[in-house]
Parts: structure tokens; C-alpha cells; sequence
């Protein structure tokens, strides 16, 4: 009785190859799914595959935000334009350097003028459009050990600012902002 309840081996039906397929590629994608999940902060950094996984989440309406690391965004201050106060305006220099093992982008500078106690008086944060020299850089990742020229152009803040302070800042979202220091 066993041996005419059991089919023989090569008379599988389609129907059933099939499904044991279609079972196995379900399998399959769950399994890059929870890979992608789990490596997300990762992926989101890479050059070809952040937007795309960036676009996914959002569409699942999930926030991905990337462990961009502030702290390896290196900030040299060349100074203001000695010049510049004679024409009414501020003209601050600066230098990035991106000294994280990935690629990351172009940082927010905060831009904080202070009078003679070390208060501030006035902030202001500049896109990368507005201070590098080619705006159209503005939206390309740095690479690692890349360098960016910056230059800040305000109008004259007036005698209450007798210094500034920098500080680079990324846009974890819409509204929030997240600065090194």
C-alpha cells in the first residue's frame, strides 16, 4: 500500500517545480532584504547605491539616515579677507578635508559671529552651493582625502562682531540639523 501512495521520482508535475522555484526566489529575496536591512547605514554611503536604497525607505516611509562621521570632516580657518571691511562686507576662508575611510558629503557651515565676550550675536548656515568655488560640486560626495575650498561672503556684520567661530554640520533630516561641535 506505501509503494502506491508514493510517486516516482521522475514524475514531478510542473505545478509543483514551479512552486518549490517560485518558493526558493521568495526565499532568496527575503534573504537579500534582511542583508540590505541590516548593512543599510553602510549601503546608504555608496556612491551608486544610496539614492536608490535612500528612495526605498521613503517610499516604505522610513527615515535612513547615514553614520556620516563629522568628526573626520576636517576644518582649517584661513581667515578673513583684511580688505574686505573697507567694501562693507566679510569674505572667511576655509579648507575641508575628508579624512573618513568613505566618501561623504559637503557639510553645512555654520557660521557664528561673536562680540568681544564670546557671545554670539548672529549665525548663519551656508549650503555647500553657497561657498564652493563650483556650486555644481555642491551635490558629489567627497571622497576620502578629498579637499574643498570655502569661501563665505556676508554683508558687513557691523562692530558688535569682533570674531567667528566654523563648525561643519550635516542635515539629518527636513528640520534637524547635526553639528560637530
Amino acid at each position: 500500500a506505501d509503494a502506491a501512495a508514493a510517486e516516482p521520482a521522475g514524475t514531478a508535475t510542473p505545478w509543483r517545480s514551479l512552486a518549490w522555484t517560485l518558493a526558493g526566489l521568495l526565499l532568496a529575496l527575503a534573504l537579500v532584504a534582511q542583508v540590505t536591512h541590516h548593512f543599510r547605514q553602510d549601503l546608504v554611503r555608496h556612491p551608486q547605491l544610496g539614492a536608490p536604497l535612500r528612495a526605498a525607505y521613503e517610499r516604505l516611509g522610513l527615515d535612513l539616515l547615514p553614520n556620516w562621521d563629522l568628526a573626520a570632516l576636517e576644518l582649517r580657518q584661513w581667515g578673513n579677507e583684511p580688505d574686505a571691511a573697507t567694501s562693507g562686507r566679510l569674505v572667511v576662508r576655509a579648507s575641508l578635508t575628508n579624512r573618513a575611510t568613505f566618501a561623504q558629503p559637503h557639510p553645512l557651515l555654520r557660521l557664528e559671529l561673536e562680540d568681544r565676550f564670546g557671545n554670539t550675536v548672529a549665525t548663519r548656515d551656508f549650503e555647500p552651493s553657497e561657498y564652493l568655488k563650483n556650486p555644481s560640486h555642491a551635490t558629489r560626495l567627497m571622497a576620502p582625502g578629498a579637499s574643498s575650498d570655502a569661501e563665505l561672503l556676508l554683508a558687513d556684520p557691523g562692530r558688535d562682531a569682533v570674531g567667528y567661530r566654523l563648525d561643519v554640520c550635516l542635515r539629518e533630516s527636513a528640520t534637524l540639523l547635526r553639528c560637530a561641535a
